[in-house]
């Protein structure tokens, strides 16, 4: 079942329509039988529905991702072996962590699936020298600022394909990280449902 929404302004007088922002909202059924059907919706603009108005910034470009993050990150180094990187991901329930140079800087992420890739790639074979994070890490780790808005913050992940980010000080340091759950959970509250308080140390669980 495929739904579609259109809008059309009413055709009596475009002014008129412009000035109250009143439009026609069409919801269109197509049916598995390929009819379609047909309903006319609402003729209230979508923001007001929702007790807002169409001028309102949103809440996403307000909120600093540091209002959002987790701050109690575990980071590794890249001499980390996979051995000790799994037992440490599974003992905190987290899926993914930063990898940082011995400054502290992020040069990469580590997670469940890199592991799991790896795992499956090399089979049963056993190498004389285990493999380490700096080897199984995607070494390019999308970082923001404490200060860089949630809508950023949302839009780079969206767009990158990622579910989790280091966030950083002025000065480089990882000071948290930013997970898609982090952002779920921020969006829950603003809803006023009720957000279940995740562990210290857990953000990103259950996130592949």
């Amino acid at each position: 079942m495929l739904f579609c929404w259109h809008k059309h302004m009413n055709p009596t007088s475009s002014s008129q329509a412009t000035k109250s922002s009143k439009a026609i909202r069409i919801r269109s059924t197509l049916k598995p039988d390929g009819q379609l059907k047909v309903q006319r919706m609402s003729t209230r603009p979508p923001a007001a529905q929702h007790g807002q108005t169409a001028n309102q910034p949103s809440r996403l470009h307000t909120v600093s991702v540091a209002e959002v993050m987790t701050t109690h990150v575990l980071c590794v180094a890249p001499e980390v072996e996979v051995d000790s990187l799994l037992a440490l991901l599974v003992e905190r329930g987290i899926s993914g962590v930063p990898v940082v140079n011995e400054r502290g800087l992020p040069i990469g992420m580590v997670s469940k699936t890199d592991i799991v890739r790896h795992l499956y790639e090399d089979g049963n074979t056993r190498t004389s020298e285990p493999a380490t994070a700096g080897e199984l890490m995607v070494p390019l780790a999308f970082t923001l600022l404490e200060s860089a808005s949630l809508s950023h913050a949302t839009a780079l992940m969206a767009w990158e394909g990622v579910h989790r980010l280091p966030i950083c000080s002025d000065e480089g340091d990882v000071v948290g990280i930013l997970s898609s759950l982090d952002v779920v959970r921020w969006l829950s509250r603003e809803e006023g449902y009720p957000v279940r308080q995740a562990g210290p140390l857990s953000a990103g669980a259950g996130e592949q």
